[in-house]
């Protein structure tokens, strides 16, 4: 584990008293700070789905699969029409896809340079707004499903 601040290893006991420290909401001399967590750094996989904007999360491999599975699932999602419940359950189920096989939700810490789990809530509106973004048409999809398959066997 590394301490998210000066990026340094950290022991077990260090590690456990931090996070004894932060669940119990005290911290720094008695200062509540409930809503503070550790989190931890994590090294994106090409299972991963890295939330963001720009070339980076376009082109991981990882975005790339999660991005094929919801357009096959664009129409199902559509037919719910203003059930919102249901649309939110949908959401879920594709999130729990992404684990099934792997995956995780990452997101950029607060500086910007490590990776981290993103929380239940942002990983939800994101699989909600991929679900409602315009179906691709069938030779942009054949397009991005090459570029990947291709992608693919270089990295081999």
């Amino acid at each position: 584990l590394r301490d998210m601040k000066s990026g340094r290893g950290l022991d077990t006991n260090t590690f456990n008293s931090s996070l004894s420290r932060v669940s119990s909401g005290h911290i720094d001399g008695g200062k509540d700070h409930s809503k503070q967590t550790i989190s931890t750094y994590i090294d994106p996989t090409p299972n991963d789905v890295l939330l963001g904007r720009g070339g980076l999360t376009n082109w991981h491999p990882g975005n790339q699969r999660f991005r094929l599975m919801v357009e096959a699932e664009k129409n199902k999602y559509k037919k719910l029409g203003g059930q919102k419940k249901l649309k939110n359950n949908y959401s879920r189920e594709i999130m729990a896809r992404v684990n099934q096989y792997g995956g995780r939700f990452l997101k950029r810490d607060v500086t910007g340079d490590e990776w981290i789990e993103a929380e239940p809530t942002a990983i939800r509106r994101k699989c909600s707004q991929a679900l409602r973004e315009r179906p691709l048409r069938a030779g942009n999809l054949i397009k991005k499903t090459t570029a990947l398959s291709k992608k693919k066997k270089a990295n081999k």
